[in-house]
């Protein structure tokens, strides 16, 4: 699939405010990676992926999941490409339509180049003798009236060419407006490529989970292959989001057990389930597949037969899970497969009360619930860096002992003003509620 120009990439990724930020707790390392990135027509990408064991496999995702979900829709939806350069042609020719319609220089004719090189050669000319005269007329009042008249003859040129687009200096007439038209050309050319970038394609909503499945599965097995190699234990979970701005809709992504939330209002709606060995689902799975949930210390971790098996070393932590899928962990995919690659999609359409989509690792969401997270992202509205900073400290503030990380992206369509008043409004109404509850006399036969 083609690469979008990065100019123009980085411009859309400008256009949606989200921010992020990290920290590695209690843990020696910071193995948590972010993304946020414009895929080529379809949107917003943007996520958490939360290593363990190291951190080949974060960086290793974060390098190369969005590319590879950006090819996958690509080959696997059919005449995707085609439609895609319809859909840039045709935002391009609108937004030169729109630019070409307004006030502003453009190209000269060639009956206006023949008058503006007319206007700028006889302007030349006139200050070439008015120099002259300047040399030799001092003492002259026949030369004196002569440079006189040139001048003013100078000043009328000026203004002819200031009447023939825009131009200002009559000695370089023609110039001038070329300068101006090539320079707005050129605007609207880049305003083109720009609109061209962020045209999309209306894509079903079923036809998501395999493509995206397909991405996941395909680069966990070009992982697997390098980790064999480089004898690479370590895994990532993955968490992302893909903001579907046309249609008010957003691509939910999940492998593993990290999260992401959605501000519906001043409320909390989860977009993604955590997947625990423990839960029925990835338990059975897991077991069909020949391996085994077992519970280490209070905690359910996934594990396959040697790490059941007698004597094993259990200080060995790659044998030993707390999440049902993930990106590596070779020990556990080689040669039987305990752990799967294939992660969790769903499309949520977006209602007119949804601010903004948080994704955290299970470092924040072991301390801090749904509701907490989303009300430190909606008090910080506007601000998405800031948000994702609060989120971080007050997790570790609540004694977090993971890696701590948390992605925020302010949906571009929300009024922050609204969001403000809406802020204002539950406040307000808590206050008062606290007030009536102050207010109330005790009975003490209650």
């Amino acid at each position: 699939m083609a690469q979008q120009p990065d100019a123009a990439a980085a411009a859309q990724l400008a256009r949606i405010s989200h921010g992020s930020y990290g920290f590695k707790g209690l843990k020696d390392h910071y193995e948590d990676r972010v993304d946020a990135k414009h895929l080529g027509g379809l949107g917003l990408w943007f996520g958490v992926y939360d290593g363990h064991g190291g951190e080949h496999a974060a960086d290793y995702v974060q390098a190369n999941l969005g590319s590879a979900v950006e090819r996958t829709i690509g080959e696997t939806i059919p005449g995707f490409e085609e439609r895609l350069g319809d859909a840039r042609e045709t935002a391009k020719r609108r937004k030169l339509a729109e630019g070409t319609s307004t006030t502003g220089p453009v190209l000269p004719s060639v009956r206006e180049k023949e008058e503006l090189r007319a206007i700028e050669n006889a302007a030349k000319e006139a200050d070439a003798r008015i120099e002259e005269l300047r040399a030799v007329g001092y003492g002259s009042p026949e030369l004196a009236e002569l440079r006189d008249a040139l001048t003013n003859r100078r000043r009328w040129l000026d203004k002819a060419s200031k009447k023939r687009k825009g131009g200002r200096d009559a000695g370089a007439a023609l110039s001038t407006v070329e300068k101006a038209a090539k320079q707005r050309a050129e605007a609207l050319r880049e305003a083109g490529a720009k609109a061209a970038a962020a045209a999309t394609v209306n894509i079903d909503d079923a036809r998501w989970r395999p493509a995206i499945e397909r991405a996941f599965l395909e680069l966990d097995d070009a992982f697997l292959a390098e980790a064999d190699r480089r004898k690479w234990d370590d895994g990532s979970c993955v968490c992302a989001g893909l903001l579907l701005e046309h249609a008010r809709k957003l691509v939910t992504v999940n492998l593993g057990d990290s999260r992401l939330i959605i501000a519906r209002g001043l409320g909390a709606l989860r977009g993604t389930i955590d997947q625990k060995p423990e839960s029925a689902t990835e338990k059975r799975r897991i077991e069909k597949a020949g391996g085994y949930v077992v519970d280490l210390n209070g905690v359910w971790r996934a594990t396959s037969a040697a790490g059941v098996g007698f004597g094993v070393d259990r200080r060995n932590k790659s044998l030993y899970l707390s999440v049902a899928r993930s990106i590596g962990d070779r020990q556990l995919k080689r040669p039987t497969a305990v752990l799967s690659a294939a992660p969790d999609v769903r499309v949520l359409p977006l209602e007119d009360d949804d601010l903004l989509a948080v994704v955290v690792c299970d470092g924040v969401t072991d301390v801090l619930d749904d509701g907490a997270i989303v009300s430190l992202a909606v008090e910080n509205f506007g601000k998405p860096e800031e948000s994702a900073r609060r989120i971080v400290r007050e997790a570790f503030a609540k004694s977090a002992a993971d890696n701590v990380t948390a992605v925020v992206v302010e949906f571009p369509w929300v009024d922050a003003a609204k969001v403000a008043a809406v802020r204002a409004k539950a406040k307000s109404a808590i206050a008062e509620a606290k007030k009536q509850q102050a207010d109330e006399p005790l009975d003490m036969f209650a």
